[in-house]
């Protein structure tokens, strides 16, 4: 009963907040007050736009830091995202809960996450639209122990609250402030995930390819697309091969290097107009 009065009494005085920018540091504020974190992130997604960081506790959102490296194209990866946007997920998450088997010995993770030095991850996905939703992301670093069990069950019981404050906040928000997004491109990166190396590699080689590249082991590759573990394995060096990679590592990087020119994306695989194309495929 005190924890809940407690939450009442840290959200209460963000509802006349709803709609200005001082909301979202009002918000990290009162977070702070329930459960401590190293970072607190809020992204809004929409299928027409690049994502938008709305908020960052960090300083660290220079040129090449993780979290420009994330919106330029790394969050196609996230389990977190894939979730929402794969399994319409929504409420309180635990990244936990939600990564896939084999998620720590994917490229993703050792080429991306672990720069970000995230050690535990917690947060809200709330849909706004059929098309938007936003990430309110609460991470840990590895110098800091992860959310107990406690802290978990009490950011979800205030799950309520955060959604509803969310929704009031951003669609008032957005209605304010339509030029924010309409200066943003118009495109969608989740297309150029999807059609990634169909020019080059034949259907179930793709669907390997794109699992491996969202941190899904070879065993859980197998199980999903209910073929052996050795068959996966033969897929995949195939397409190395036509990918000319050797390592989950250099698919990663390919993927990502893919999609460093995204302004020029016009559909289709990102991999014909990569400058490797002319050799990509003939082996």
């Amino acid at each position: 009963m005190r924890q809940l009065q407690q939450v009442s009494e840290l959200l209460a005085p963000l509802l006349p907040l709803a709609g200005v920018a001082k909301f979202q540091t009002g918000l990290a504020n009162a977070f702070a007050e329930l459960v401590s974190a190293d970072n607190w992130v809020a992204l809004l997604y929409h299928d027409e736009h690049p994502p938008q960081l709305l908020h960052n506790s960090s300083s660290q959102s220079n040129p090449g830091s993780p979290i420009e490296r994330f919106i330029a194209a790394a969050y196609l990866l996230d389990p977190v995202y894939r979730s929402a946007r794969d399994h319409h997920y929504r409420g309180f998450y635990h990244l936990q809960k939600l990564a896939p088997r084999g998620f720590e010995s994917s490229a993703y993770y050792k080429n991306y996450f672990l720069q970000t030095a995230i050690g535990d991850e917690a947060g809200y996905l709330v849909r706004l639209s059929e098309r938007a939703f936003v990430n309110l992301s609460m991470s840990r670093l590895h110098h800091s122990p992860r959310f107990t069990s406690t802290e978990l069950k009490l950011l979800k019981a205030v799950q309520p609250w955060v959604e509803q404050l969310v929704k009031l906040h951003w669609r008032e928000y957005l209605r304010r402030t339509p030029d924010q997004l309409k200066s943003t491109l118009t495109w969608q990166l989740d297309t150029a995930l999807n059609q990634f190396g169909r020019s080059l590699l034949t259907a179930r080689e793709t669907q390997v390819i794109h699992l491996l590249l969202q941190g899904h082991a070879s065993k859980s590759i197998a199980e999903k697309l209910s073929i052996t573990v050795e068959t996966v394995k033969l897929h995949r060096k195939k397409s190395y091969a036509k990918l000319q990679v050797k390592s989950q590592a250099e698919l990663f990087h390919l993927f990502i290097d893919s999609l460093s020119g995204r302004s020029r994306y016009r559909g289709g695989d990102p991999l014909k107009d990569y400058p490797r194309t002319v050799q990509l495929g003939k082996l």
